[in-house]
């Protein structure tokens, strides 16, 4: 009978050695006590660094293929910064090779690392708990003997994978004895190729990708972190490029960064952000907890360039209002943002300014001088009526410096100082209301009524609780002249008070004594035949006549009324026209007491 091919002596001894092999490398870890080398691998980091460095263990695993894992591994903070680590691994895996490794040598030819916490500090000297004691590490090369070979190797790696990567940063300020927090990131994966160590150079000639998509970065300023819905970083060398879209919030923002140098890190930046609104981005952002008092002390450190570049906002909307195509330079310090130049498409008119924000105060407080160019007062009096038509047209222009916190309700906060002027624009339905304006169009004196046209509008303004107050505002029309003062509310409300000055008949010539003349039926108000009788004297010796004036009502409805007695205004006679005899004062004061009856 045939043995079969299992039963074989050949196969026997051939599955006999599998077995052994098998059973040889299961035991290696256990007859290879790596973890014996890691007291010689933190002295050769220590050495190499002039750092100090953690490690809880290391361990040799077989499958899916040879490597060492190393877990938890901490660098500490140097001296001059506080107790604790400025990087933390929670582990690392070595791809290694068998035969250096039983010859008690590591070399790496593959790295992974996952939960990689770096934590930047940076003190009030420019020094960065990064650095890496140069001056030791040469120190220590030169105690080391030129013969004795190292026990680990890391010279040149294909790739590097982090995991789970995230950083912070801050500022320590060591008379204090304080951290102050700046901003975090978490969430990162990137690939480093081209990973030589032992090139003096690797750093200029180093290469990585970064993935955005999930990544997230937290300030103190903001209740909510801005998230990267997708993206990606690429470096090389020294420099560093992105494409990336973010969120916070509603808002959605699509951009590209630069960064020249990391070793010295200013990011040049372009975003583009479709809607903006400030009402829902306030309520996001909470400002700074440390207060004024922290500005003093911050340091000189903290006061840097991190950014600069360009935004651009299709749409603004902040409450009722909206601006559009808002371009402006950006520039971000530790300390404060700027823009400068700003510019704004405003209800047909340009807007150009600059903006300035301390981000070391919680409210954010923020200044903006403005200049203001060809504003539709129409288009804008209807965005505060909410859609009501306007009764007020004219174009609106304005020197304006304002101030306000963005941390809080921007225009609740909102005040500001400057002039502004209206031109060439339109009173709608003007009509001056009460039983004086009656009268005073009754004794022929030049009431302007309907669409009255006017030339300017102009004055000062202030602007403090929602309402823009004036001092003056000289108001020159087709049929009246005037001056006042009051204010004007964000709502459309307006207040004002003054005195115009109407046109009457004087100077005008009676009409012929042989020109028929119609006479009223009787039936007709006794007071319009009295009015002519008296406007014959008026026409002759009043003239212009100086009126107080009251305007109230809103944007969409504007109300004018005559809220005083009318005065005459001296003028001075044509020599050339014959005198008119002047009327008694007993009778031109009687004509002036028909105004004083309350309307």
């Amino acid at each position: 009978m045939a043995t079969r091919w299992h039963q074989s002596k050949r196969f026997r001894l051939a599955a006999g050695g599998a077995l052994l092999l098998l059973v040889g490398l299961l035991l290696i870890p256990f007859l290879v006590p790596v973890d014996r080398f890691r007291p010689a691998i933190i002295e050769l980091l220590e050495q190499e660094t002039g750092r100090k460095f953690e490690i809880e263990s290391i361990s040799l695993h077989l499958l899916p293929k040879l490597r060492l894992q190393v877990v938890n591994l901490r660098v500490k903070n140097p001296q001059g910064f506080p107790e604790g680590d400025t990087l933390v691994i929670e582990r690392i895996d070595l791809g290694v090779p068998l035969g250096p490794l039983l010859r008690r040598q590591v070399q790496v030819e593959s790295l992974s690392l996952r939960g990689v916490t770096l934590n930047l500090l940076e003190d009030q000297r420019g020094r960065s708990n990064t650095d890496l004691g140069k001056v030791q590490r040469a120190a220590a090369q030169e105690k080391a003997a030129p013969e004795e070979k190292p026990l680990f190797s890391l010279s040149r790696v294909d790739a590097v994978e982090l995991r789970d990567l995230s950083f912070t940063t801050g500022t320590f300020h060591s008379r204090r004895k304080r951290v102050q927090p700046s901003y975090a990131v978490s969430g990162i994966s990137v690939v480093l190729r081209r990973v030589d160590l032992s090139d003096p150079q690797w750093q200029q000639k180093l290469e990585a990708e970064v993935e955005l998509g999930g990544v997230e970065i937290s300030a103190p300023s903001l209740k909510q972190p801005l998230r990267f819905a997708n993206g990606h970083v690429k470096v090389k060398g020294r420099s560093a490029e992105s494409r990336f879209t973010l969120t916070l919030g509603p808002m959605h923002a699509h951009g590209q960064v630069k960064i020249a140098n990391l070793q010295k890190p200013r990011a040049d930046f372009t975003i583009v952000i479709q809607e903006l609104n400030v009402a829902e981005l306030s309520a996001l952002v909470v400002g700074g907890k440390q207060g004024p008092k922290s500005s003093r002390s911050s340091g000189r450190a903290q006061r840097r360039l991190l950014a600069r570049g360009t935004v651009q906002v299709d749409k603004v909307v902040m409450e009722q209002f909206t601006a559009e195509n808002v371009k402006g330079t950006v520039r971000l310090y530790t300390h404060k943002l700027t823009v400068d130049p700003l510019e704004v498409d405003f209800y047909g008119g340009r807007v150009e300014g600059s903006l300035s924000t301390d981000l070391e105060k919680e409210s954010l407080p923020s200044t903006l001088t403005v200049t203001v160019q060809g504003v539709d007062v129409a288009k804008l009096a209807s965005a505060a009526q909410q859609g009501a038509e306007s009764k007020v047209t004219g174009t609106f222009d304005a020197d304006i410096s304002l101030k306000t916190a963005l941390g809080a309700d921007p225009l609740a906060a909102l005040t500001g100082q400057g002039n502004f002027s209206v031109r060439d624009g339109m009173l709608k339905g003007f009509k001056l209301e009460g039983k004086r304006a009656a009268m005073a169009s009754l004794l022929q004196i030049e009431v302007p009524s309907g669409d009255t046209p006017f030339r300017l509008f102009a004055g000062d303004l202030r602007i403090q609780q929602q309402r823009v107050h004036s001092r003056k505002v000289s108001l020159d029309a087709d049929a009246m002249q005037g001056e006042l003062s009051g204010s004007f509310g964000f709502d459309g409300t307006l207040d004002y008070r003054g005195t115009g000055v109407l046109g009457g008949g004087g100077g005008e010539q009676a009409q012929p004594q042989d020109q028929p003349t119609e006479e009223p039926p009787r039936s007709r108000n006794p007071l319009a035949a009295l009015g002519r009788a008296f406007g014959k004297v008026m026409r002759q010796t009043v003239g212009r006549m100086r009126v107080p004036i009251s305007v109230t009502g809103t944007f969409a409805q504007p109300r004018f009324r005559l809220a005083g007695v009318p005065e005459p205004v001296e003028q001075a006679q044509d020599q050339t026209q014959a005198t008119q005899p002047e009327p008694p004062p007993d009778q031109r004061k009687s004509l002036l007491n028909l105004f004083k009856r309350r309307p």
